[in-house]
């Protein structure tokens, strides 16, 4: 009965883990396959995109003011001023968080996470997942932290994150800090 408890446990969480992977290949990646993904200018640098239906008006704001539950467009950008991700994140209400990568890797380009909020506006988050090398092996696990607060007009987030990856044994093999700043999709 364990057994099978295990089994099930490991199917069910074997798409989220390998979705996780892709960001961890892309990080591990970060110098040499920088433009993996995303558009380029002219000059060879990453451009985020411009996308039609975000919201040009603020939306009315829901019972209880801002809030992060919700669909967004985040920006990650390194603190050296670098592009280091784009994504579509996901806020729900029951602290869980999910987020689609604008990068392409081995295990896919969602990844998961969960959040709490500490303060009025602000919120902790954590991601942790598997990576693998290029031939699909495990080879480590990677963190992702961040701490984001909700502008007053509820259209906009801001903060700083700590991605880290670190090999099977636990030694850490790459840290890049900066910020995330995030803009809201909704119907409005």
């Amino acid at each position: 009965m364990v057994g099978a408890a295990i089994q099930r446990s490991s199917i069910v969480n074997r798409p989220i883990i390998l979705a996780a992977a892709a960001i961890a290949l892309a990080a591990s990646g970060f110098a040499a396959e920088a433009h993996c993904g995303s558009q380029l200018s002219e000059t060879g640098t990453r451009v985020v995109p411009k996308l039609p239906f975000l919201p040009s008006h603020d939306a009315q704001l829901p019972p209880g003011g801002a809030t992060i539950v919700g669909l967004w467009q985040s920006v990650y950008t390194t603190s050296d001023g670098q592009l280091f991700n784009e994504t579509f994140e996901s806020w729900h209400s029951d602290g869980l968080e999910m987020e689609m990568v604008d990068q392409w890797g081995v295990g896919g380009n969602i990844c998961v996470g969960t959040w709490t909020q500490t303060a009025q506006r602000t919120v902790q988050e954590f991601h942790t997942a598997w990576t693998f090398d290029n031939n699909g092996n495990l080879n480590g696990t990677l963190v992702i932290e961040a701490t984001l607060k909700v502008a007053s007009n509820n259209q906009t987030y801001k903060g700083n994150f700590d991605f880290k990856l670190y090999d099977l044994n636990g030694n850490l093999l790459q840290e890049v800090t900066g910020t995330e700043k995030a803009t809201r999709i909704s119907v409005d």
